[in-house]
C-alpha cells in the first residue's frame, strides 16, 4: 500500500454492533494502532481467501 495508510484490515461481521465490538474491543487495544479510518461495503461479487483472526471464540465465525 502507498499513501496514508500502513495497513488495510478488511473485518466481516453479522451486523454493526458486531462490527463495532470487534474494532473498540479487539483493534483499538493494540498497543500500535493509533487511528482507525471506517469504510464500509454493502456486498462483494467474490471472495478469494477468508481468514478467522484469533479473538474470535472457539468455533465461531463471523
Amino acid at each position: 500500500m502507498h499513501g496514508r495508510f500502513d495497513l488495510l484490515l478488511k473485518l466481516r461481521a453479522r451486523n454493526l454492533e458486531q462490527m463495532r465490538d470487534i474494532l473498540v474491543n479487539s483493534v483499538r487495544k493494540c498497543s500500535r494502532v493509533v487511528e482507525l479510518k471506517f469504510m464500509s461495503m454493502l456486498k462483494t461479487t467474490k471472495e478469494k481467501q477468508t481468514v478467522y483472526p484469533t479473538f474470535l471464540e472457539e468455533g465461531e465465525r463471523p
